[in-house]
């Protein structure tokens, strides 16, 4: 590749447009079909943005490197390629100098976000603490949300949930008056978090909150979790009725469509079936669950897990 071909890419992945990545690292369900085309036409070419980093490095453009970087690796977290996109992301960061500038906090969060989809907690610490550091620096709101969001991941995942929700709601302040679409994940990590910590009072209001905000930027596929989160936080309160009427929404959203779907459908009809006292059918529906996920090799999420051991709790009483 020419110096001024990969001055073109350059120029191109500034003229980026994205639908916000969702809480779960993907791109969310796109209403622009405009901007549906231009991603799916850059996603298979994505290595030609790892060629252009090189050759501005090599003739010594490492901020318009580290730009070209913090402005693409999405393009990798929507083929679903987690370990292209740190190679991506690796192609900059572990060459250009520690220079203190949005764009390297905006590529060390989307590493570290990587790392957190490779089960690498500590490496996606490493790298978002260091996106922190520097969003600190430059005192810039978006790439702070991001660094705080990415800590409150992995704080999750360890299990320290009081933590994650802290870091989720700093998330979460800073996103105000931004886009309304960057607030999305630093919500639904509110919300998960306050709900694994059993307030379940706020965790309602947040979920709904979120429900309502999803609807409003048009993901589906969030909005879809989100009925499913407010109905399980439904039950916890004891209104099995509500939680049902929520399931059953997200249900008819397509939300049983792949095996872990599937699976947690079923627990969910187990946990209306147990609010309704109607033991047996929990325990068959809930044994339907568990077999789903074992024949899929799936290892549920935190949350799900508490979900199947609470029920199990509750119908060995």
């Amino acid at each position: 590749m020419t110096f001024e071909e990969a001055k073109g890419l350059l120029k191109l992945s500034r003229e980026a447009r994205w639908s916000y990545p969702s809480s779960q690292g993907g791109d969310m369900v796109r209403q622009d079909t405009e901007l549906s085309r231009w991603t799916d036409r850059l996603v298979p070419k994505r290595e030609s943005f790892t060629t252009a980093i090189e050759v501005l490095v090599r003739n010594g453009f490492e901020d318009e490197a580290v730009e070209t970087a913090a402005n693409m690796w999405r393009l990798w977290m929507i083929a679903r390629d987690m370990a292209g996109g740190r190679k991506f992301l690796d192609t900059v960061l572990g060459v250009t100098k520690k220079k203190s500038s949005r764009n390297r906090a905006l590529a060390l969060y989307g590493n570290g976000l990587f790392m957190f989809h490779q089960r690498k907690l500590e490496e996606s610490q490493k790298y978002n603490q260091e996106a922190l550091e520097i969003a600190e620096k430059i005192n810039d709101r978006e790439a702070l949300a991001l660094a705080n969001l990415g800590l409150s991941r992995v704080a999750y995942e360890q299990g320290n949930y009081v933590e994650a929700r802290s870091l989720a709601a700093k998330a979460l302040e800073l996103t105000r008056g931004l886009d309304p679409s960057l607030g999305q994940a630093p919500l639904f990590m509110d919300a998960l978090s306050t709900r694994m910590v059993a307030d379940y009072d706020t965790a309602a209001d947040l979920f709904s909150k979120s429900v309502e905000l999803n609807r409003k930027i048009g993901d589906k596929g969030m909005v879809t979790a989100e009925l499913q989160n407010l109905g399980l936080v439904e039950a916890h309160q004891g209104n099995y009725e509500s939680a049902e009427k929520h399931f059953k929404e997200a249900e008819t959203m397509g939300s049983g469509g792949d095996p872990y779907g599937a699976a947690m459908v079923q627990l969910q009809k187990a946990i209306v079936a147990y609010g309704r006292r109607d033991q047996d059918q929990s325990r068959q529906l809930l044994a339907s669950s568990k077999t789903l996920l074992e024949k899929a090799g799936i290892d549920p999420g935190p949350d799900d897990k508490f979900e199947i051991e609470w029920l199990e709790q509750q119908l060995r009483r």
